[in-house]
């Protein structure tokens, strides 16, 4: 951001404050990229051409993504970005307020499409438990007092399932009035009917690993031994399997590299098909395997099988954030913790049995149909 951008940028939240809103205005955002449930309301919503709907861009790639898809797209930091933020009568996130533009944010009607059922605790039940961070009580509550004030100014937050309300009204000081359940927007890409990709029509089964980041990239110095990988490698050539990995936002593709997991002709990286909408590549795959992720929900969406993979499982359950008991106690009983392990499961995959736990949840997230058709007639409903 430039210095004079940064020197505009009270007078617009000024404007924001002081203008009024345009109601035709919506704009959209997500932190790190053109994706997730604000990218596909957003194409719906373009799609309706009822309101002017915007998408704030991040940086220069993201904003040539998106103008191959509609002209409806600007840099998030810029003048026309900060002026459709200030002017916006609704304002959508998904991660939070950094979706957007923050500040500019903070006067809108803000929309919050939840990216993912709860796993490690959420807003005060993970400041309660995180020592590390925040030893000092005055840090503390003020971390809090900001989150009530964030949790405040979001008009309502649309889930996807009744989990995840229970995760978030018991963690929060959201009310259950601001809470609507219709399915994440996501879902209608989910559940589209996708033949396999012709980038994957070489393998006969796609295996996508998709694990959550670490902090600082730290996995507890693992590293996998040439036998196992070797073991790995021969499981796929001789079932013409691809294992597909594909990186969390935050994370990096040295992280992997790091733990031993070589680029060959079975083991890729999902980047490499120049393909990052992990939504699409559910699609695609055949099985997933994934750690403290809500990729696992979203993905038995499709009623295929699910692998708990976690060789730092131990170390993660002591040190990181911690996980809601329901999930944590999923993983002490049912995840992989090394490629032995793992190869042995992809060996007996088809007498796989998905955790009752999850499927329970994800049956709920399946029935969910048309999502951003009614979300869109649900907000019209509420607002206009």
């Amino acid at each position: 951001m430039t210095f004079f951008l940064k020197a505009t940028y009270p007078f617009f939240f000024l404007l924001s404050i002081f203008l009024p809103k345009n109601k035709k205005i919506w704009v959209f955002g997500h932190y790190a990229s053109f994706s997730d449930n604000t990218r596909y309301f957003f194409e719906h919503a373009v799609k309706s051409n009822e309101f002017e709907c915007y998408w704030l861009a991040n940086n220069e790639k993201e904003f040539l993504e998106v103008s191959e898809i509609t002209g409806n797209v600007v840099l998030k930091n810029s003048l026309k970005g900060y002026w459709l933020s200030s002017r916006a009568y609704i304002t959508f996130i998904c991660t939070g307020f950094g979706d957007v533009n923050r500040l500019l944010a903070l006067n809108s009607n803000v929309i919050n499409f939840w990216h993912g059922t709860p796993i490690k605790k959420v807003f005060q039940a993970a400041l309660e438990n995180n020592d590390v961070c925040f030893k000092k009580r005055v840090l503390l509550r003020i971390r809090k007092l900001v989150l009530s004030f964030l949790v405040w100014r979001t008009k309502y937050f649309y889930l996807s399932n009744t989990k995840e309300s229970e995760l978030i009204l018991n963690s929060s000081n959201i009310v259950p009035e601001q809470v609507k359940i219709f399915g994440a927007p996501r879902f209608d890409c989910i559940k589209s009917t996708a033949k396999r990709d012709d980038r994957f029509l070489a393998w006969q089964r796609v295996f996508l690993y998709a694990p959550t980041w670490r902090e600082n990239g730290f996995w507890n110095n693992i590293k996998y031994s040439s036998s196992d990988i070797d073991s790995l490698e021969h499981f796929l050539k001789k079932s013409n399997t691809l294992f597909l990995i594909k990186l969390h936002p935050l994370s990096d593709k040295s992280e992997m590299i790091s733990l031993g997991l070589r680029c060959s002709e079975f083991i890729r990286f999902a980047d490499e098909f120049d393909m990052n909408d992990i939504n699409y590549l559910y699609t695609q795959a055949d099985v997933l395997l994934t750690d403290v992720s809500s990729a696992i929900f979203d993905f038995m969406i499709l009623d295929k099988k699910t692998l708990f993979f976690m060789p730092d499982l131990q170390n993660y359950l002591l040190k990181d954030r911690s996980i809601y008991n329901y999930f944590a106690d999923e993983l002490k009983s049912l995840a992989i913790t090394n490629l032995k392990e793992l190869v042995d499961n992809f060996e007996n995959i088809e007498n796989h049995v998905n955790s009752p736990v999850i499927s329970e949840i994800a049956a709920e997230m399946r029935s969910y149909k048309n999502v951003n058709s009614l979300v869109l007639a649900d907000i019209k409903n509420e607002f206009y």
